[in-house]
């Protein structure tokens, strides 16, 4: 009897541990771009320290989920885990449950049910261009737009919404959403008048039904950046302002690359070799590259096919009327452009290397040491001595792109196919990036044409007058602007300021002791803009149990130093011995800085993160950290 009391003992304690094993919430992820056939997952970490994974069990049948063979996800630090499941079938309603495993036990219940398509993908809109104040009717196509199912009041069809150049929500623009399919929905736009020109992002969203309540807010959506272009209702047609060549220019390079300068950006679809030409003294096109001509805002560039002829003229030409060059609004080019005289080319484009010296660099944009660089840039100039036209000719264009390199500490930032390339007269290389700067970041200009390796290959290619002295660079690093200084608190009272150590779900030493009627001090290198100065975008949170609660300030928020540092002020004193974070939204829906080059959003998208505990005692550093949502 003993034993057996001592086995029902063992028994109910297991069913009373397992039980204790359930996973409390799971929720859909709401990350803006994912790959084909994806359904993200986060759920709250079970307390027991004892869990060694979470069993993952999905399909197309909710009855029979445990059959399949679930996925294995070892906690994550703090009070979140979350996965990817992926190579999911579209078009395909998908369940998910999760359960605790501790290395000898699964728990007995299963979490709440997720069901769901997997996220939606948008793959293009027509139109995509819409003047300003009009109303059209768009199509966009993609996958996993959700029809939704008339008999279920909570399972309501996919939604859409535009974002105007990825800074402002404009819901009153987008109205009577029809989703045909799953691969098909139309909505009407109607841009406001009055808006400025730009690209707006697209987004479609399908409802989170993985809550109690599937009427919830909170959905999941896949978004197309720059999806659709709002034209401005501008009347006035384009001119050409300059060319260079000029006309009656004369002793220019065979090897010139002319351009022709609008007096504003052109829509680089109007412009084609059949609308932008350099014709020889016969009135012949002359034959341009793939890719010619090239289109950067105002100015267009073409590039001939093969040198020019030696004591020959030629003249630019752009066409007007409705098949010919356009600005971004649709306004054409009232008549044909062509140079009066045109410009001459010197007799021999051969004359012998400047022995004297070696190539030089003469300039660089941005410069060494600039601080001010804006995010948006993406394409670096080197200007150099002389015609570099023969090396890019010579090397392939893999090659030339290790040769002219942008350096993010010890790696290159990634190139466009096309890069690195020639401008003008052929002494200007421009560095295309294929990836966009981070704010607050500081990179590395170079050209490496020194070097035993460089000498014997270019030595090989004939091309010897093109090896430099010496590795050029750009020294010291140049600084993109934007990003978070520091962050501080300060005693109201006193005035005393001490600094915060940024770093999400980590803890630093220096982070605790906060007193509790502290405020906080955020800075950033350029001013934060007005619109994006509300405790939507900054916010403090303290933990509740396993969540972070929102904890309300003051009203408006206060700026200094030129809008540069943003203070959060708390209503009321903070608890002691908590846990709180700091949270700074960015990306399209966050923190947005006015640039040397106008606003734009602070990239990453993730939320910048700070912890701290106030008058830290052993149960605020024993508790776990959630991750923001």
């Amino acid at each position: 009897m003993a034993t057996t009391a001592a086995t029902n003992g063992t028994c109910d304690a297991r069913t009373a541990r397992r039980a204790a094993l359930v996973v409390l919430a799971v929720a859909l992820l709401f990350v803006p771009l994912a790959a084909a056939g994806t359904i993200e997952l986060a759920w709250q970490n079970v307390s027991d320290p004892d869990v060694v994974r979470y069993n993952v069990y999905f399909g197309t049948d909710p009855d029979k989920l445990h059959d399949q063979t679930p996925k294995s996800v070892p906690p994550a630090p703090g009070n979140t885990t979350s996965t990817t499941l992926d190579g999911l079938a579209d078009c395909t309603t998908w369940y998910a449950v999760v359960y605790a495993y501790d290395g000898e036990f699964e728990s007995t219940q299963p979490s709440n049910l997720v069901k769901g398509f997997p996220r939606p993908r948008v793959s293009s809109v027509v139109p995509n261009k819409i003047r300003a104040g009009e109303t059209v009717e768009v199509t966009v196509t993609g996958v996993n737009f959700d029809v939704g199912d008339p008999s279920d009041a909570g399972h309501v069809p996919s939604a859409a919404r535009v974002w105007h150049k990825g800074l402002e929500l404009k819901p009153e623009w987008v109205t009577s959403v029809t989703v045909d399919d799953c691969n098909t929905l139309r909505f009407q736009f109607s841009p406001d008048a009055s808006t400025s020109i730009g690209s707006s992002d697209l987004e479609v969203l399908n409802i989170d039904r993985s809550h109690a309540n599937p009427s919830g807010k909170d959905r999941v959506f896949g978004r197309l950046a720059a999806a659709i272009s709002v034209l401005s209702t501008d009347g006035t047609s384009p001119s050409v302002l300059a060319t260079s060549p000029a006309d009656g220019a004369g002793d220019v390079s065979a090897r010139v690359r002319p351009t022709l300068t609008f007096s504003e950006p052109v829509d680089p679809t109007s412009v084609t070799v059949s609308t932008v030409r350099l014709l020889d003294e016969a009135g012949n096109a002359v034959s341009q590259i793939a890719g010619s001509p090239q289109v950067a805002g105002e100015t267009v560039t073409i590039f001939p096919a093969s040198p020019l002829t030696g004591d020959a003229t030629y003249r630019l030409e752009a066409k007007g009327g409705s098949a010919g060059v356009r600005d971004l609004a649709g306004n054409v080019l009232a008549s044909d452009f062509i140079q009066t005289t045109g410009f001459a080319v010197r007799l021999s484009d051969q004359e012998p290397p400047d022995r004297h010296h070696r190539p030089r660099v003469v300039s660089s944009w941005p410069q060494a040491g600039q601080t001010d660089v804006a995010p948006t840039l993406d394409e670096i100039r080197v200007t150099f001595d002389r015609d570099m036209t023969p090396l890019f000719d010579g090397l392939a264009q893999d090659e030339l792109a290790t040769r002219f390199t942008v350096m993010d500490g010890r790696s290159a930032v990634p190139q466009t196919a096309t890069s690195p390339r020639l401008e003008g007269s052929g002494q200007t290389v421009v560095i295309e990036l294929a990836a966009p700067l981070q704010d607050g970041q500081t990179y590395t200009t170079m050209v490496q044409l020194a070097g035993a390796e460089v000498s014997a290959q270019l030595s090989g290619l004939g091309l010897s007058e093109f090896e430099m002295d010496q590795l050029w660079s750009t020294r010291p690093a140049w600084r993109v602007e934007g990003g978070l200084a520091s962050a501080s608190y300060r005693d109201p009272d006193t005035g005393a300021s001490t600094s915060l150590t940024d770093g999400g779900s980590s803890l630093a030493e220096r982070n605790t002791g906060v007193p509790v009627n502290a405020e906080f001090v955020l800075s950033f290198d350029t001013p934060v803009s007005a619109s994006s100065q509300t405790p939507g975008v900054f916010r403090l949170r303290v933990q509740q149990g396993r969540r972070f609660e929102v904890v309300e300030v003051l009203e408006p928020l206060s700026a200094e130093d030129g809008g540069r540092s943003i203070v959060l002020r708390p209503a009321q004193p903070l608890p002691a011995g908590a846990l709180i974070l700091i949270d700074i939204r960015t990306g399209s829906h966050g923190v947005v800085l006015e640039g040397s080059e106008g606003p734009y959003a602070l990239g990453g998208g993730s939320p910048i993160q700070v912890l701290f505990a106030t008058e830290v005692s052993g149960a605020a550093l024993d508790s776990g950290l959630a991750v923001g949502e």
